[in-house]
């Protein structure tokens, strides 16, 4: 795969100071959707995840925090209990995935009407 290529990425992250967690937070949250609390999914190239790497580890202490991004294969099953994944009407373009997603936001595969996806934020 490419380093242009789009692809589905899960960030999560494990900030140990408080103000720190606030600025990882409000910067994850421009390039990516909230799973969980500090869990996000995205779609981007290599190229942008670097570079959203890059912005995140001036928000983080790299001794005491921890910010990781797991490449989401193309065909995947998500299972999950408890809280939905994503708002009404978000889903992303993957089968399981968009799938999955549909089951926990109660909306039919028609109803999902938003993709997302990241623009390349070359530096």
């Amino acid at each position: 795969m490419g380093r242009s290529e789009l692809r589905n990425w899960l960030l999560a992250y494990d900030i140990a100071d408080p103000r720190r967690l606030r600025r990882v937070h409000a910067c994850v949250k421009k390039y990516a959707i909230p799973v969980q609390l500090s869990v996000f999914v995205l779609r981007c190239n290599e190229r942008t995840l670097e570079n959203i790497l890059a912005e995140l580890e001036e928000h983080i202490d790299l001794k005491e925090d921890d910010v990781r991004a797991y490449p989401v294969p193309h065909h995947c099953e998500i299972f999950g209990l408890g809280r939905k994944l994503l708002p009404r009407g978000v889903f992303l373009p993957l089968e399981g995935l968009s799938r999955r997603v549909g089951e926990l936001t109660s909306c039919d595969e028609k109803d999902m009407i938003a993709m997302i996806e990241v623009e390349d934020i070359e530096r």
